[in-house]
Parts: structure tokens; sequence; C-alpha cells
């Protein structure tokens, strides 16, 4: 459980979390930033110390007439 442990050791490593973002996002064929973000969700789900997680993502060039230049999604899974 969260915050039931002041060992680092059961923590969930932010570093391997930005490994595995990082990977996936640079191996991506996706076309759409929801299928990234999800595949992003599940692998960081895999670790079992992670109930729930947030994945925000955003495009850069997104041209939206008439919007801010960018599109994103934030993605939640329980």
């Amino acid at each position: 459980m969260r915050g039931q442990s002041d060992a680092v050791a059961d923590t969930v490593d932010y570093i391997d979390v930005v490994r595995i973002v990082r990977t996936l996002v640079e191996a991506s064929d996706d076309r759409l930033v929801e299928r990234l973000a999800s595949r992003i969700a599940e692998r960081i789900l895999d670790d079992p110390r992670v109930t729930r997680v947030r994945v925000g993502l955003r495009k850069r060039a997104a041209i939206l007439p008439g919007a801010d230049a960018r599109a994103g999604i934030v993605l939640v899974r329980p």
C-alpha cells in the first residue's frame, strides 16, 4: 500500500517509468496518441506495486483550425 512503508525498495522507481515511456515512444508506430497512452498505461500497470496510473500525452504539432496548436489525451486506468 502506498505510504505504508518508508523503504525505497517498496516504491516505484520513477527512472524505470521514464525508461518505459521513452522506449515505447521511441519505438512507437502508433498513429493515435490514445493508443500510445494505453500501451504506456498497460506497461506501467505490469508492476504489481502500481494500482492506478494517469498518462497524459500531447501531440506537438497537431493542426486544429480555431484551436490551440496542441491536442492531447489524459488516460486514467485503475
